[in-house]
């Protein structure tokens, strides 16, 4: 109630997107905006939007996430996307964690690597901020939130009342007080 807008965060690819468009924002009465997620199919351990063949669990969940492939991950069809929806899409949304990239070539950490450097280009190529969700990764602090921008956001930095930003001597870690000073928004 009383709310005029929300905004989906990375639910959607730029496969589903026209979909999520027809069958979400519009027939929505509340404004919704999104940021969109850098795989092609969207969220890996949300609901999932379509069926992604052998990764769509019986509970209805995708296993592995959207990074699962490098099929997933398209710099191109992510900006064109954005571009042609500028009107709803206010940025980009990568999940990094070594569960979600578990099938990858490489594995886990290349799977990781991979989807956060074409999150990164596609966020600049596009002019729109990048959202990470940034939990048991195996991406290191230097490079996320370390290579963010002004304007990025960084999700979850209390995730199961833990934060990863938190050094064992219990002070912010370097690399995330530098972010913040970049301007580097942390929700």
């Amino acid at each position: 109630r009383c709310t005029t807008t929300v905004c989906d965060a990375g639910s959607s690819g730029a496969t589903h997107f026209p979909g999520f468009r027809r069958f979400i924002i519009d027939a929505c009465k509340t404004r919704v905006l999104a940021f969109l997620n850098i795989s092609l199919i969207g969220a890996g351990r949300a609901p999932a939007l379509a069926d992604t063949g052998p990764s769509l669990g019986g509970d209805g969940r995708a296993e592995g996430g959207g990074l699962q492939s490098t099929a997933h991950i398209s710099v191109d069809h992510c900006v064109d996307c954005i571009r042609q929806n500028s009107d709803v899409i206010v940025g980009i949304k990568i999940a990094l964690s070594r569960s979600w990239a578990s099938e990858f070539p490489g594995g886990p950490a290349a799977g990781e690597a991979a989807g956060y450097e074409a999150a990164l280009e596609a966020s600049a190529r596009a002019g729109v901020p990048l959202m990470t969700h940034h939990t048991m990764s195996s991406v290191p602090l230097s490079e996320c939130p370390g290579r963010l921008r002004a304007g990025d956001v960084y999700t979850h930095c209390l995730h199961g009342f833990e934060s990863t930003l938190i050094t064992p001597e219990g002070g912010i870690d370097p690399a995330a007080l530098a972010a913040r000073d970049r301007g580097v928004r942390f929700e």
